[in-house]
């Protein structure tokens, strides 16, 4: 049964991240993204990208390159600074290949499809080991239908590939300090060198690791002489460590490691840290790897404004990430963690009230990774200032869905409730399908509300583009004035639009969610006269991220703007 649950898992959620790939357009960061991976294996150049390191682009782009992409030169993205080299560049892939484009960033999405999969079964065995077979098919399901993953699953993006390597790290770990080997040890650092070479955010594999030895030493304490050792537990940890350090040079192609210090001119308050140490000590990595870090904590240390319940402001990350879980959580998947987490409370007090009995298995077992999860969560919101994405804390899911599957381990009333919120999930995923980035739970109002709560890649990540290009083939809209939250040429998709700040005279005019908010990456993008604008009626809202407009409303939303700044 387990083993037909979690193939029938597999085959479900890739079919889902097919359909939305063939859906969605080009997203903002996939523009970059896949470009600059091409840009890796052409010219091993990771300068041009290295604001996260070069794994998961790389593995994308493998498919581009195979399919006899056209791979434009290098020299003009270089006369850029580190932080605007990867927009070049990407413009230039996109002139080189205009006609290709959507199919090859599709080529390079499909690439990234065993790596969920990968993500899903871990996250089955390891429910199985921990409370039982029934639970890893409960949590096969869970991870078959999130929305969330399937939503960046499903991009030639860094997040979703990020969470399954994490994920492998942690796993891996868990069970060498179960039984601390060497071979498991190699194991663990392959996972854990693959998880730093996908995102910077890996580092907190680190305290997490930690706190899973020390819970699987604490959980031990009745095994006598096979408890395993500190030491020996340890010693798997600095193996490791030593291992992953070893890879992350190898990923970065053996080059310019071990740079002194003083000779990097670090920008960030993290790294400038960094020089109180004596000029002449040399850093063991990679040098792009340390001003690629560099400048990604500079970019995290000047976030811009971040949108949360319609206003925009530098929220508290706490609050931030609370409001987006409850709203961007399916309704099932919510009311299983509330009774989980319920059943977790009365199995304490049952087996504190019953002092001569040890804790019950799935209460003990669940130690480790609820451990994990608590750590990833503070750090993931603590460590980064970028509060425009659920996408962040992705590597929490797989957790939730182990911890949640304890369910399926308890009496028969219990699994049937649970079993029947699963099938609510997969209800909640399946009506928004294959728009899974747009997916707001009922209680917010769904993607028709939710967009006033959360924006960004929440909602709205440039993903609409084949959705507008239909209702314009069915309105038999020849052109369109377009404001949309993406670098990709809306051309390339057969839109013919005029673009956002010229003077047009179209009779539609187009307007994504983020630019209706105010949200915009740069100012070009900027809609000044979104809130007047928010007021007018609607034609259409397409695909749950275009707002259509006729001129005449368009046109007096701007000029009451304009009138609003004379008086």
């Amino acid at each position: 049964m387990l083993r037909i649950t979690i193939l029938a898992s597999m085959l479900l959620h890739a079919c889902l991240l097919v359909w939305g790939i063939q859906r969605n357009s080009i997203t903002f960061d996939e523009f970059w993204h896949v470009s600059s991976g091409v840009a890796y294996w052409k010219y091993g150049e990771f300068s041009i990208c290295g604001i996260s390191p070069p794994l998961l682009r790389m593995w994308a782009a493998a498919p581009i390159m195979l399919s006899g992409a056209t791979v434009p030169p290098i020299e003009n993205a270089m006369k850029f600074d580190l932080q605007s080299r990867h927009a070049v560049y990407a413009a230039d892939f996109e002139q080189a290949n205009y006609a290709d484009l959507p199919r090859l960033y599709e080529l390079a999405r499909y690439a990234l499809i065993p790596i969920s999969l990968l993500g899903l079964w871990i996250t089955a065995i390891w429910a199985t080991e921990l409370f039982g077979p029934r639970a890893g098919c409960g949590a096969a399901v869970l991870y078959a239908f999130c929305p969330n993953i399937l939503a960046h699953a499903g991009l030639a993006g860094t997040d979703a590939g990020t969470m399954t390597a994490m994920l492998a790290a942690l796993w891996l770990w868990w069970r060498c300090c179960l039984r601390p080997t060497t071979g498991r040890a190699l194991l663990t650092g392959v996972a854990v060198g693959a998880a730093h070479l996908c995102k910077f955010t890996a580092l907190l594999l680190w305290p997490a690791m930690v706190v899973i030895a020390a819970a699987v030493w604490l959980m031990s304490r009745d095994r006598g002489p096979a408890r395993p050792s500190p030491a020996r537990i340890g010693g798997c940890l600095g193996l490791t460590a030593a291992l992953t350090l070893l890879l992350l040079n190898a990923g970065y192609g053996l080059r310019q490691t071990g740079d002194r210090i003083d000779s990097f001119a670090f920008k960030s308050k993290t790294c400038r840290l960094l020089a109180a140490l004596p000029g002449w000590v040399r850093l063991p990595l990679p040098r792009d790897l340390v001003v690629g870090f560099d400048e990604q904590k500079l970019t995290a240390e000047t976030a811009p404004l971040s949108f949360l319940l319609g206003r925009m402001d530098h929220h508290n990350n706490f609050v931030y990430y609370a409001v987006a879980l409850a709203c961007k959580l399916p309704l099932g998947v919510l009311s299983l963690a509330v009774l989980a987490a319920g059943a977790a409370i009365y199995r304490s007090a049952a087996s504190r009230r019953r002092a001569h009995e040890q804790p019950t298995s799935p209460g003990a077992s669940a130690l480790p990774p609820a451990a994990a999860l608590l750590v990833l969560a503070l750090g993931l919101t603590v460590m980064s200032n970028f509060n425009i994405g659920i996408r962040y804390v992705l590597p929490i899911f797989p957790l939730g869905f182990i911890l949640i599957s304890s369910l399926w381990s308890q009496g028969a009333r219990l699994r049937w409730v649970g079993s029947l919120l699963a099938g609510v999930l997969a209800i909640e995923t399946l009506a928004t399908a294959p728009r899974f980035l747009t997916f707001f739970n009922a209680a917010v109002g769904g993607p028709a509300r939710g967009w006033k709560l959360l924006s960004d890649s929440n909602i709205d990540w440039g993903q609409g583009l084949r959705d507008l290009k239909d209702w314009m083939n069915q309105q038999h809209v020849e052109r369109i004035q377009l404001w949309h939250f993406s670098f990709v040429d809306p051309g390339v998709y057969g839109i013919r639009f005029c673009p956002m700040r010229a003077a047009c005279n179209d009779a539609y005019v187009a307007v994504s969610v983020c630019p209706l908010v105010g949200l915009a990456p740069i100012p070009e993008m900027k809609l000044p006269w979104h809130r007047q604008l928010d007021a007018k009626p609607r034609v259409a809202i397409v695909g749950n991220t275009f707002h259509i407009f006729k001129r005449e409303d368009y046109d007096d939303a701007r000029r009451e703007y304009e009138y609003g700044l004379l008086k």
